[in-house]
This record gives C-alpha cells, sequence and structure tokens, in this order.
C-alpha cells in the first residue's frame, strides 16, 4: 500500500538531492574500506564482511552528520544508530549484493530493530491522502546493495510498512537514490542523477514524542 503523497513531499524535503548525494558518497567509502579488508586467504568470509560494510557505514554516516549545515542529529541506542532530521528517523542496512535485485524483494536480514520500524509506522495514519500531523515521527530506511568484488551496487531511501514475525516485508515506499551501471570513463564510479526539479516545499511541524522501543539490535 502507497503512503501518503504528502508524506512524500515531506521526505524528499528533509532528504534533498545535495544531502542524498552524501548519504552514497558516504556509503561508497564504507564499502571500499569493506573491500579494502576482504582477504578470504587469511580468514575473510561474507559474515565479516556484512560486518565491516556495517561500522563503515556507520562512521562514514555519523561523519555526514557532524556537518551542521546539514542540521542532521544523531540518536544513539546500544549498537544501533539513526540520523535524525524534521522528525524523521533514518536507520541503514544491507539489503541485498546486487543491484540487479528488486528492492521490492529486498529487506534487512535484522530480525529484532528493523521489523518494529515497520510496527511504528503502522501505529501512524501515513497512508492517508491528508498529513494531520507533519511533524510525526516516522522511521525510514537507507537500503544499499553490495558486495566484496564490486562493492557498492545501488542505494534506496525507503518507508518500512508490513512486518510478518521477526521479518519486515515491505516498503510502502521506496525512491532510487543511486545504481552501478558500470564504469565512466577513467574508471570514475557512476553518480546519482539530479531532479529535474526540486521537490515541493511542505511545513515541518514539530517532532511528536517517538514511542520508546527496542533498539538493543545492531544493523548489517
Amino acid at each position: 500500500m502507497a503512503i501518503s503523497p504528502l508524506l512524500v513531499a515531506r521526505i524528499q524535503h528533509a532528504f534533498p538531492a545535495p544531502v542524498r548525494t552524501r548519504f552514497v558518497t558516504a556509503l561508497e567509502e564504507a564499502y571500499e574500506t569493506a573491500c579494502d579488508k576482504w582477504t578470504p586467504e587469511t580468514g575473510s568470509i561474507p559474515q565479516t564482511f556484512g560486518m565491516d560494510v556495517w561500522a563503515a557505514a556507520t562512521f562514514q554516516l555519523k561523519r555526514v552528520a557532524e556537518d551542521t549545515d546539514l542540521a542532521i542529529d544523531v540518536e544513539y541506542h546500544l549498537n544501533r544508530t539513526t540520523l535524525r532530521r524534521d522528525g524523521l528517523f533514518l536507520s541503514f542496512y544491507r539489503v541485498g549484493h546486487s543491484a540487479d535485485e528488486d528492492i521490492r524483494t529486498c529487506f534487512p536480514n535484522n530480525r529484532h530493530a528493523a521489523p518494529q520500524l515497520a510496527r511504528n509506522n503502522l501505529q501512524l495514519d501515513i497512508f492517508l491522502d491528508g498529513d494531520p500531523d507533519p511533524g510525526a515521527p516516522v522511521d525510514l530506511v537507507l537500503a544499499h546493495l553490495g558486495n566484496h568484488d564490486r562493492g557498492l551496487e545501488a542505494v534506496y531511501l525507503c518507508v518500512p510498512t508490513a512486518a510478518e514475525g521477526e521479518q519486515l516485508t515491505e516498503w510502502g515506499h521506496y525512491e532510487l537514490l543511486w545504481r552501478r551501471d558500470g564504469l565512466a570513463a577513467g574508471g570514475a564510479r557512476t553518480r546519482m542523477p539530479q531532479p529535474s526539479a526540486p521537490a515541493p516545499e511542505v511545513p515541518i511541524g514539530e517532532p511528536a514524542i517517538r514511542l520508546k522501543t527496542d533498539r538493543a539490535a545492531s544493523q548489517e
């Protein structure tokens, strides 16, 4: 089920093209760090690569949030880091390995915090055409796909809206931020295209008090 168009506009306003580009660059650097550490001859396995991506992505995205011009806050809970802007809470998870995978069927392996994000959102009227509370705290996911051979493959900004048991199962909305379509001349990575028009301005209210949830699980 699609989310409210006004919530889509609110997301685009809170995370415009320059911020999205910074996110993609941070994730590229994180994957480069993890790929540099990939040494199967000394014991690297897919699980250690996933942990290296998670640690480097956390470090790089926190550096983005430290740029005071972006007005992004950081929330910490045990091993989990969340970025916050205009009442929108952005978690980040690796959800696949290749840009060819369909984001509609790619979800985090995390079985605790990730499904809870969808349950948080379902407590809100995020599917209505109207937006009675433009400052309501909504959980988003910066979903990235990549592997130890080619590094970062694709990045999406998603809204989780369904979970079954311990598995997140649906994105109510997703936007492609960047996708690897090969290498440009000179070996430079292709970059996210700039939008043809800016996102519409929407009023951003004061964030509501967020319900306390279990954030004990770490993310990939």
